[in-house]
């Protein structure tokens, strides 16, 4: 039943129901605790409704059983962003660096989190990094 569960979820994301949604999901994440679309999705809807803490566990302990999972690492990225976690949510970005140097988009997020962290020449630097990789 946890796929139903997880489609019914959809189904309210899709209606505007928000509240409804985050119930299933829960449901289907506690009837199959590795759920990884299930957890995905729960984690997204609690950060865009101001329930970012919620999704910490879950996405850290996904990212324990799945460590290359690169959605759920942005995702989780962008919890810590939203909780204040500014070293955790670069360190992400960092990890992506190093697995996938030419990956300019994890530059310029890693620059958007200087940005916050006032560490103004940082940032400027991993921007710089990014035009490189991608000039257009």
């Amino acid at each position: 039943m946890p796929g139903i569960k997880f489609q019914l979820g959809r189904a309210y994301l899709q209606d505007h129901k928000p509240e409804q949604a985050s119930v299933v999901l829960n449901q289907a994440v506690t009837a199959n605790p590795g759920y990884t679309d299930a957890i995905l999705l729960l984690a997204e809807l609690n950060l865009r409704t101001g329930k970012a803490l919620q999704a910490v566990t879950p996405l850290e302990d996904l990212l324990k059983t799945n460590a290359k999972l690169t959605r759920a690492q942005v995702l989780l990225a962008d919890v810590y962003r939203a909780v204040g976690r500014l070293d955790d949510a670069a360190a992400i970005f960092r990890q992506q660096i190093a697995q996938f140097p030419q990956n300019a988009d994890a530059y310029i997020f890693l620059g958007l989190i200087q940005e916050q962290q006032k560490k103004t020449a940082e940032a400027r630097q991993s921007f710089e990094k990014a035009v490189e990789l991608a000039p257009d």
